[in-house]
């Protein structure tokens, strides 16, 4: 784990993408919420997570669990929330780019569970940061795919699964770009944790530079996700990596006066696994103990 502090000045990022910049004359024209709060099973002020980009709920489910705090999710796809509504979960309609701290008071914790790869540009990426680290008053919790070696791993003749979405994964944020928009936002505490090492091409998630883009999953192989077949996907090269390949990173955001310990079950550089929160506030014991 990388732990990030105390960093003097921004960290300035060449290159950064400014082709997709929202245009403040001309919002979007759903409003943040458009399920009244008094309708949410949690009383608003007693909210303490917010899931963005929640979908069906299963992001939700799993914050909650690990977080120790009952939560909200937000989705901009109503037939999505509806079946998290359905499924007992606490969830509304509305645009994250649009946060409103307004609308909750007392939340401590702000997931982004694979989401911000699905935004526009890096530039809407951190104005949902923004809302995000306004909104929560402890942390700020990401679980992004990894985009960090697509060059190196081309130049093998292979790539990570995910990386050749187009049209879905439109913001390929890498960590680098995540440091130096956080500490723009006055964020300069923060924990990177990689998740799920690639060791060489025989990784299951790996597959030939020529396979057709946006391939899925197809099941798990000795508890990992499983995507290549070599009869849809053919021969790929039989190469150990040079440098560390990961699967995706766990980056939390410390925006409260505390201190934050992050729990896997497992050797998070074995496992894709979402792990369990610890936050301390200063001269306190742990107000989160995870199971």
């Amino acid at each position: 784990m990388v732990a990030l502090e105390a960093v003097p000045a921004p960290i300035p990022v060449d290159g950064l993408s400014n082709s997709s910049t929202l245009d403040p004359s001309n919002p979007p024209a759903l409003p943040v919420f458009t399920k009244p709060l008094d309708q949410l099973q949690t009383p608003h002020d007693e909210v303490r997570l917010i899931d963005l980009g929640c979908g069906a709920g299963r992001s939700l489910v799993s914050a909650a669990r690990r977080f120790g705090v009952p939560g909200v999710g937000i989705d901009l796809d109503a037939r999505k929330v509806r079946k998290a509504r359905k499924a007992g979960n606490d969830a509304m309609v509305g645009d994250i780019t649009l946060l409103d701290p307004d609308e909750f008071a007392g939340v401590h914790y702000v997931n982004l569970d694979n989401v911000l790869e699905h935004l526009p540009s890096l530039d809407v990426v951190e104005q949902v940061l923004a809302g995000a680290v306004t909104l929560a008053d402890r942390l700020v919790c990401i679980r992004h795919p990894s985009f960090e070696d697509e060059d190196y791993l081309a130049s093998l003749g292979v790539k990570q699964y995910w990386t050749d979405w187009p049209g879905e994964h439109t913001a390929k944020v890498r960590v680098h770009e995540f440091v130096a928009m956080a500490n723009r936002l006055g964020v300069y505490q923060m924990l990177v944790q990689p998740v799920g090492l690639s060791p060489d091409t025989d990784d299951p998630t790996v597959l030939p530079l020529s396979a057709p883009s946006g391939q899925r999953r197809i099941g798990e192989r000795a508890g990992a996700v499983s995507v290549y077949d070599p009869e849809r996907h053919g021969p790929k090269p039989d190469v150990t990596f040079a440098r560390p390949v990961y699967f995706a990173f766990d980056i939390v955001l410390v925006v409260g006066a505390g201190s934050v310990e992050l729990r896997y079950r497992d050797d998070p550089e074995a496992t894709s696994q979402r792990p369990f929160v610890t936050w301390r506030a200063p001269g306190a014991g742990p107000a989160i103990t995870a199971p």
